[in-house]
């Protein structure tokens, strides 16, 4: 046995454990080789555990990726059905405003047939009622008498047949009806005289005198060929006559207004008395316009 080591004193103040040992000289703990190899085996495999779970976490990212690449190609699958089924809708919308447009108008063109064909019917209607007065009246004024007992002639209406067509009948018989007038007087007789009264005597009849129209200048006058009188020895010229072209070409109508009479009952007299009186008034001055109507009592 070795020498032991002398202590000193500061060792000799040191307290001493019971159990009388150094904790430091304790013997290493040997371990198992099983347990070393388990160990070494842990180690080996720590790299293909990370490799393992870097493996599962590039699985679980492109599993991600494909989910959301399948949802984007749904949205956008949803989003172009909704874009077809929206343009689908705005083009039967527009064929639907065209079919309906164009049933617009043909039943427009059938409604303005329609109302061509009646308004045909009703113009054919018409003709034939004028045509039928316009006969009836030409038949009254044909048994009407004349003033010496003799009745009216009319012309014959043997090209009414010949005539084709309903308006040219209506315009011949209106040339034909123009020139008759209506000349039927009243007879009078001797006037009665009583046995007491002496005779009656009429005031005579006073023609109410016309005034004499001023003339007017109507615009542009022509210059009248006027006689030139000359004589030996004389140079003048007569002054010629200037006439106003309106008063030249002015036709003057007589007034007739006997020839017809208001309480005619046919269509046919009441218009031509009407465009006689008309004619007649067409040709008054303001003088004997205002006359007439202080005459009648209109104000």
């Amino acid at each position: 046995m070795g020498a032991s080591r002398p202590s000193t004193s500061s060792e000799s103040r040191r307290s001493r454990s019971p159990w009388g040992g150094d904790w430091r000289r304790e013997p290493a703990v040997q371990l198992d080789l099983r347990v070393k190899h388990q160990i070494s085996d842990l180690g080996k495999s720590v790299p293909a555990m990370q490799q393992h779970f870097e493996e599962e976490r590039i699985r679980k990212e492109n599993q991600l990726r494909r989910k959301q690449e399948k949802e984007e190609e749904k949205r956008q699958a949803e989003e172009a059905r909704a874009r077809e089924d929206e343009e689908r809708a705005i083009r039967d919308a527009k064929a639907q405003k065209k079919e309906r447009l164009r049933r617009e108008v043909e039943s427009r063109a059938e409604l303005k047939k329609d109302l061509d064909m009646q308004l045909a019917l009703q113009v054919s209607e018409m003709e034939d009622k004028f045509v039928q007065r316009l006969r009836k009246a030409v038949e009254e004024l044909q048994k009407l008498p004349s003033g010496k007992g003799k009745e009216v002639k009319q012309p014959s209406d043997t090209d009414d047949s010949d005539s084709g067509s309903e308006a040219s009948v209506t315009q011949e018989l209106s040339e034909k009806t123009a020139g008759l007038v209506i000349s039927k007087k009243r007879k009078r007789g001797k006037e009665k005289v009583g046995r007491d009264s002496p005779p009656r005597e009429s005031p005579a009849k006073r023609t109410p005198g016309q005034r004499r129209k001023q003339a007017t200048y109507a615009g542009r006058v022509t210059r009248a060929q006027a006689k030139v009188v000359k004589s030996p020895g004389s140079a003048k010229r007569a002054t010629p006559v200037r006439t106003p072209l309106s008063a030249a070409r002015r036709r003057v109508m007589p007034v007739t207004l006997g020839l017809a009479t208001t309480d005619t009952k046919d269509d046919l007299a009441r218009y031509k008395y009407r465009n006689l009186v008309m004619m007649g008034l067409k040709q008054l001055d303001a003088n004997e316009l205002q006359r007439i109507c202080r005459d009648k009592g209109i104000t």
